[in-house]
């Protein structure tokens, strides 16, 4: 068996450690180009998900629960807002007077 004795410094060693992290790193890395679009929801969807009627998604559009967008003369909701609006921190449900 042969052996090899090599100077290396502590820096160097430091240095190719970075690089093959960095390599590692920006291979697994899955590179999107695309900007994420918000997925909308329609307010059939958004009342079917909450279980709730039309007149109460107004309400929680007056009362700033949820948000609602207009789009092409369609009233649209985020998944993201809509999600925002189910955090156990700040229920929904049972929501009197604003607290």
């Amino acid at each position: 068996m042969e052996q090899f004795l090599i100077h290396y410094t502590v820096s160097d060693f430091q240095n190719d450690i970075r690089k093959i992290v960095a390599e590692t790193i920006r291979d697994t890395k899955p590179e999107s180009k695309e900007p994420i679009r918000p997925e909308y929801l329609t307010r059939q969807q958004v009342k079917e998900k909450l279980h709730v009627s039309f007149p109460t998604l107004n309400r929680f559009d007056k009362e700033g629960i949820l948000t609602a967008h207009k789009i092409g003369g369609r009233v649209l909701y985020t998944l993201e807002s809509i999600e925002k609006a189910l955090n156990p921190e700040h229920p929904i449900k049972y929501r009197r007077n604003g607290k």
